[in-house]
This record gives structure tokens, C-alpha cells and sequence, in this order.
């Protein structure tokens, strides 16, 4: 049977490839991996509490900001002494910021004005109780010298009254330059087995600055701490420190007014008098208690002459002796010719430091 003209087709023929379809839609995104493994745990960081030293920073000044190279106490907890002709002074000074890594507000000043053949300036602290462990200390500090020179630092252990002689360890030497920098080293205490301890005993920490020359040496943020490592110095909260040094050195005045310094009734103690030379005189408590019984002066409030309190009624001192009774927590009564019916006002400084 025949095709018709025009139809062409073969079983075997296919027809023309069509378009490409549109891409399919992303698949969803996988989930999280695990979380990776935790780091190492840092560094042990050094232990507070570690400075063994109060008011490190000289920033606190209860009896005054100057004082002679042989006025004995100074800046709350620092002991100043010379020998022989020396003539100098210890003083609170300034520090600009920016100048040394912990930022200190103060720095110790000891200065040479007339200088002595073989002479020293030593500046000590002397630590409440010399039953510590033997071995090894670490200190450091910050200094500059106007002229560079050698100081001493070392430790004596002081064993009280009636107690074994003195044993001083052997001295560091430091060679200051004329630029701040830090400095540090190690000092040995020797055992204290078979020693004698009295009342008073101590352990002292003394830099010793050479006077046989005229020279200004300046000292900031010092430390001594148990060990071999000086570490970062340790900043302490004001409050903290402050509070410490008054169970050695306490005042009724404002922190950096000197007892005498002037008349002020700023934070005074007034009391009323209900008879004649009475025990009338109110109860100040020493908080924290003082390290011994301190000696305890008065000052009239109003014209600051020592050992006199003001009879505000008439507008006239009163010599005063001592307190009627004193102890480590505080005084009250005054033993003074009260007069009954008066008001009477006074300032105090409480001393308990080693002599």
C-alpha cells in the first residue's frame, strides 16, 4: 500500500530535544557541628595579702608630710633615723601620672642638705612580730637618685625588750641611677630557734641611702613579700590600708591635718562637765584596736596647744595631764580641773608605734 506524497515517517525517527528545565531549590543547610574543646585554664595570679608593708605608697600622713632625717616615725608606718652629722630630711612628695606603671599618687623623698664622711639616711618599716617564717624574702621598689649612688637594703630581726640581741641580715647593695626604675632582689632571715622574744619585738625592712654626699633619692610603691619572685606590686584599696595603719598611729583630725597644725573643730570631741574635776569625758574607741597601750596627747581644739583641751564656756584652755584611763580600745576621762556646768572640746592623737 502506497504513502501519500508529503508524509514522511519512519518508525525509528525521534523528535527534537526539548528546552533545559529551571534548577531545583537548595537543600536545607546541615546543623551544627559539636562545640570545640575548652582552653587551658591561665595562670595562677600571685595571692593578695602578699606585701608585707603598709602604706606602701606613702600616701598616708598622719602625723605631717616632713620630717628631720633623725625624727624617729613619720609617714604612718615609716621610721626615719641618720647617723652621726648628717642633716636631711623624709618627706611626702608628688608624682605627675604617667610616669611609672602603677600609677602612685606619692613617693618617699629623702633628701641630703649636709652631708657626713660615712654617713646614711635609713628609712625602715618595722613589721609587728618577728615570729616569721626563716628563709627568703623578695622586695622591690621604684627609685631614682639626683646623683646616682649605692644604697643598702636589708632586714633586722629586733626581739623585743630584754629579748635576744639584734640579728641583721646580710645587706643587698642597688645602684640607683639618675632615671626611675624598678629594682628588686632577695633577703635571708635567719632562724629564730633559741632566741629570747621580749615585748615590742619586730621585723624591719630598711633601705639605707648613703649622705656623705648631697643628693635627693626618690622611692615609690615598695614591697616585701615571702619568696624568691618579686611579683607585680600589690595595689590596696586606700580604705583597706588606712585602716591597718591605725592600729599603730590614730588622730581625731581629718586624715592629712597634722595634730598642733592649727586651731579646727572639725571632728572635735565636745562633752559636757557635771562636776567638779568628774570623770566626765565621753568613751572614744580605738577601731581597730591599737597594736599596744598608746600614748594618748590633747589639744585644745580651738587654739591647738598640746596637752590642753578647750573650755568652750569661756572661751579659755585647760591644761590636761592624760586620760583618767586608757587601754588598746580607747580612753575616756579627762584628769584636768574641770569645772562643773562648762563644755569643754578637744582633739587627741593616740601613738602606738615602735619607738
Amino acid at each position: 500500500m502506497g504513502m501519500g506524497i508529503g508524509s514522511s515517517f519512519n518508525k525509528g525517527d525521534r523528535g527534537d530535544v526539548g528546552p533545559a528545565g529551571p534548577a531545583g531549590a537548595a537543600g536545607a543547610a546541615g546543623a551544627t557541628g559539636p562545640a570545640g574543646a575548652a582552653g587551658a585554664a591561665g595562670a595562677t595570679g600571685a595571692p593578695a595579702g602578699r606585701n608585707l608593708l603598709l602604706n606602701p605608697r606613702f600616701r598616708w600622713a598622719q602625723r605631717g608630710t616632713s620630717f628631720s632625717a633623725n625624727a624617729g616615725n613619720a609617714l604612718d608606718r615609716w621610721h626615719v633615723s641618720r647617723t652621726l652629722t648628717t642633716v636631711g630630711t623624709f618627706a611626702r612628695a608628688s608624682i605627675v601620672r604617667g610616669v611609672l606603671a602603677a600609677e602612685p599618687s606619692f613617693i618617699g623623698r629623702v633628701s641630703v642638705t649636709t652631708a657626713g664622711a660615712s654617713t646614711t639616711i635609713t628609712l625602715a618599716q618595722r613589721l609587728e612580730d618577728v615570729v616569721r617564717p626563716a628563709g627568703t624574702y623578695a622586695y622591690s621598689f621604684w627609685a631614682k637618685a639626683t646623683t646616682a649612688a649605692a644604697i643598702n637594703v636589708g632586714l633586722v630581726q629586733n626581739f623585743g625588750s630584754g629579748g635576744s640581741a639584734d640579728v641583721a641580715s646580710a645587706t643587698g647593695t642597688i645602684g640607683l641611677s639618675t632615671s626611675w626604675a624598678r629594682y628588686s632582689g632577695n633577703l635571708a632571715a635567719a632562724s629564730i630557734a633559741g632566741k629570747t622574744i621580749g615585748a615590742g619585738h619586730y621585723l624591719a625592712f630598711r633601705l639605707a641611702f648613703p649622705s656623705d654626699a648631697l643628693n635627693v633619692f626618690e622611692v615609690a610603691d615598695v614591697q616585701l613579700e615571702y619568696g624568691t619572685a618579686a611579683t607585680e606590686f600589690e595595689i590596696v584599696p586606700d580604705a583597706v590600708d588606712l585602716q591597718r595603719c591605725r592600729r599603730y598611729y590614730r588622730k581625731s583630725y581629718e586624715v592629712d591635718f597634722a595634730p598642733g597644725a592649727g586651731g579646727t573643730a572639725l571632728n572635735a570631741i565636745a562633752y559636757y562637765a557635771p562636776a567638779i574635776n568628774g570623770e566626765c569625758a565621753p568613751f572614744v574607741a580605738y577601731d581597730p584596736p591599737m597594736r599596744a597601750v598608746p600614748t594618748t596627747r590633747f589639744y585644745s581644739s580651738d587654739s591647738a596647744a598640746v596637752d590642753n583641751i578647750r573650755n568652750l564656756t569661756d572661751g579659755v584652755d585647760l591644761a590636761v595631764t592624760a586620760p583618767a584611763v586608757v587601754s588598746t580600745n580607747g580612753h575616756y576621762g579627762i584628769n584636768a580641773a574641770h569645772t562643773a556646768g562648762k563644755v569643754y572640746r578637744y582633739h587627741y592623737a593616740a601613738d602606738a608605734e615602735f619607738a
